[in-house]
């Protein structure tokens, strides 16, 4: 989660995570879990 100073450390170095998600279900399933992630990582308009 991005802290006040963006996604920088105490260091001053930017850390980024990525995360493999695998998933198995119909389409509808499917269609839900993109759903979701897309809105998760969408960046939020302050």
């Amino acid at each position: 989660m991005a802290t006040r100073n963006g996604n920088r450390g105490d260091n001053g170095n930017t850390r980024i995570r990525c995360i493999m998600l695998e998933a198995d279900g119909n389409a509808a399933d499917l269609h839900q879990i993109a759903q979701t992630i897309t809105s998760v990582v969408r960046p939020t308009r302050a």
